[in-house]
């Protein structure tokens, strides 16, 4: 279980089964998902929606969620990750492979 603090209230990422509570609703869709909700991610961990709402992204009207780590805009080729970002406030970019890479505490993937 990993601890982020947002706003002075602590946040919690559980990467395994034995660490989630008993009880704790889980989402597998988290596209489809609401605040509050706990989704899993697309590396498997557990997180909680912080926020949802529209946006202008390159002059289009999109849907995103933010969680503790990151903002993902609700779209078919973006992921969702439970690693934090520098700014949580950053969009992530799509997902063209899976072997990621950090540098200057963002995230870059690579192809393989």
């Amino acid at each position: 279980m990993r601890e982020y603090v947002i706003k002075g209230q602590k946040n919690y990422v559980y990467e395994y089964v034995d660490e989630i509570p008993v009880g704790l609703p889980i989402n597998s869709d988290w596209r489809s998902s609401g605040i509050g909700e706990w989704v899993t991610a697309d590396d498997g961990c557990v997180i909680q929606i912080l926020r949802a709402g529209e946006m202008l992204h390159r002059k289009k009207k999109v849907r995103y969620v933010g969680t503790c780590t990151g903002t993902f805009i609700l779209l078919v080729d973006t992921a969702i990750i439970s690693i934090q970002l520098r700014n949580v406030r950053t969009l992530l970019p799509k997902k063209p492979c899976l072997q990621n890479t950090w540098r200057m505490g963002y995230l870059h993937k690579k192809r393989i």
